[in-house]
């Protein structure tokens, strides 16, 4: 890519459009501009670009950046050109669906997450961005805190020792005003599925990026206890992969405020050492802060000590917020031809699990994997309402 600034269309201009990527996109005015947003709603595309166009008229580098085009067709959109990149903040079930648009168009990915709902549809992806030479990168900002970044470092080079056990509490609550907020919410066929997708995949993303290696079985449970919704809101699941490592998942959305129950917790057990990885909120700021902490442990306290001095030392802190970090990195892989921060094929791990983790419940069997492409639990059926 030799253009000095990257035109971007964002596509998808609801809540987390408004909230989160005006302020985020606009802040890489250095390296990037959007030229285009798209919604089906005519009325939400034109306010995210007047958005948009007031945002970069506050920044001295500004200068010249009008509001972006609108769009209520994606087709359309995209048939007009003029587009180096498209970001994807749809709701869940149609970032396949824009995603693989784009990229027949032409054009480099980068999608909300979770990626989808599916097998059958991160395939498809994957295998679009393959097929027209483009990259496509998934949100999963929550790979790259400090704490995170250590804990990775520590499993891949051998501190902890071989892995015997990895486990991971995913503990939030949702009353039904999240729910109601859109007609998609809360339905297989809208969202793609509850705590175990959509919900705990902050925390189910990460500990399969630490574990990093492939599962090859899993036995669980979920129910439906609070809402009144069509997937689960509580999820729990034992795992197995393919090191002999055994590993254990819970979420859920019904998880009254507790200091004493973690927010999202990951642990990791090496015959070394053991790492917990917590991402916390911090309840007394307005609106709530996220906090973050990584604990070192072994029965040998000086081998815990230098562990630690050397995770600290490889990796010291810093104050990017982490959305940035992830989107930084991926504009600049698209300006230098790079790799980007986290690919579809690395975001396809999540999927799998919860794929696998619904196939369990439903059916009442321990799952082998790797799903069948002929399994109805690949793509859709096995859960569609």
């Amino acid at each position: 890519m030799t253009r000095d600034r990257l035109r971007l269309g964002l596509v998808g201009c609801g809540g987390i459009s408004r909230s989160v990527y005006v302020n985020l996109l606009t802040g890489f005015v250095d390296r990037a501009e959007v030229v285009a947003v798209c919604d089906v709603i005519p009325e939400r595309a034109r306010e995210r670009s007047e958005q948009f166009r007031d945002a970069y008229a506050r920044l001295d580098d500004g200068a010249g950046i009008g509001a972006p085009r609108v769009y209520t067709d994606i087709e359309q959109m995209l048939g007009d050109g003029g587009l180096d990149a498209v970001v994807v903040t749809t709701q869940p079930v149609m970032h396949p669906v824009a995603s693989i648009a784009a990229m027949n168009a032409g054009l480099h990915v980068f999608t909300e997450g979770p990626m989808a709902a599916h097998l059958r549809d991160a395939d498809a992806m994957i295998d679009a961005s393959r097929r027209n030479g483009v990259k496509l990168s998934v949100q999963y900002c929550t790979r790259f805190f400090r704490e995170a970044r250590q804990a990775k470092l520590a499993v891949a080079s051998g501190w902890l020792g071989k892995i015997m056990l990895g486990r991971i509490d995913a503990n939030w609550f949702h009353t039904m005003a999240y729910f109601n907020k859109d007609a998609y919410r809360g339905t297989w066929r809208g969202e793609g599925g509850g705590s175990v997708f959509h919900h705990g995949r902050y925390a189910s993303d990460l500990y399969l990026h630490l574990m990093d290696e492939p599962l090859v079985e899993v036995a669980a449970f979920t129910g439906r206890f609070m809402h009144d919704i069509e997937y689960e809101d509580a999820s729990t699941a034992s795992l197995r992969f393919a090191s002999g490592a055994l590993g254990h998942v819970t979420t859920t959305i019904c998880a009254h405020r507790n200091d004493a129950i973690p927010y999202d917790r990951v642990e990791i057990l090496g015959e070394k050492a053991s790492l917990q990885v917590y991402r916390g909120v911090d309840w007394s700021t307005a609106p709530h802060g996220t906090t973050f902490s990584l604990t070192v442990s072994s029965e040998d306290d000086t081998y815990a000590a230098e562990l630690r001095a050397r995770l600290d030392e490889a990796i010291p802190p810093g104050d990017e917020d982490i959305q940035v970090h992830q989107m930084r990195l991926f504009l600049d892989a698209l300006l230098n031809d790079g790799a980007v921060p986290i690919s579809g094929e690395s975001a396809r791990a999540h999927v799998e699990l919860v794929r696998a983790t619904y196939k369990s419940a439903i059916t009442g069997t321990v799952v082998k994997l790797p799903l069948s492409p002929n399994d109805p639990f690949y793509g859709p059926e096995g859960t569609v309402a």
